[in-house]
């Protein structure tokens, strides 16, 4: 549901909804056992929920995103979802942004597909500056070329999001010793990468 905890305290405009309001939808009233009736119209519930959480924090971001504009902003895992939402929040406060992606699904697999590519192309259709990068965060490489890249194309480097990773949702004795490693790799590797070779970039330019 809304962050605040009602849509009137927010603001966000975007109706609550309870496993109370789907009782009588049509493929949870189908079903004659009350018990089971409940239970299908949360779970239903739980799902609307989840997929209205992305519109929720975009509409969140774009009312309370600081002073950005011509600021230099990379957005680690931006191709979807929050890290999505933040790229674009940033171009429509007038951040200049690298957006970078894998083009990997939810799991860290690679799908071939290249989502920071429309990421941009939505940013720059919307007035802002915006290119793709396509690094691995987890890279020791991958994460100097990327800061590199924010300097290179703008000049500079004033914001970074370390939003890149993955889901391995798995009870712990169902988890594998290369899903441990894939998920420390990105998510506690892939940020100290980008934080290092970032405030290295801060460093030098305090001097």
């Amino acid at each position: 549901p809304c962050p605040a905890g009602d849509e009137h305290a927010c603001g966000c405009g975007l109706r609550h909804v309870r496993a109370a309001d789907l009782l009588g939808a049509g493929p949870v009233a189908g079903v004659r056992d009350d018990l089971a009736r409940r239970e299908l119209a949360g779970r239903l519930a739980h799902q609307l929920l989840l997929l209205r959480q992305l519109e929720i924090q975009g509409a969140i971001l774009s009312r309370s995103m600081p002073e950005v504009k011509d600021k230099v902003a990379i957005v680690t895992g931006a191709g979807r979802g929050i890290g999505r939402e933040h790229a674009l929040a940033f171009a429509a406060s007038g951040a200049k942004g690298v957006v970078n992606d894998i083009g990997a699904g939810l799991d860290g697999s690679r799908t071939g597909e290249s989502p920071a590519e429309q990421v941009v192309a939505e940013s720059v259709a919307a007035g802002g500056e915006a290119v793709v990068n396509g690094d691995d965060v987890a890279s020791w490489e991958g994460a100097a070329h990327l800061v590199a890249q924010a300097v290179e194309e703008f000049g500079a480097l004033d914001v970074l999001v370390n939003n890149a990773g993955f889901l391995r949702d798995k009870m712990l004795v169902s988890m594998s010793e290369n899903d441990f490693d894939d998920v420390i790799r990105v998510h506690l590797k892939g940020h100290f990468a980008m934080l290092r070779h970032a405030a290295a970039y801060w460093r030098e330019q305090s001097k």
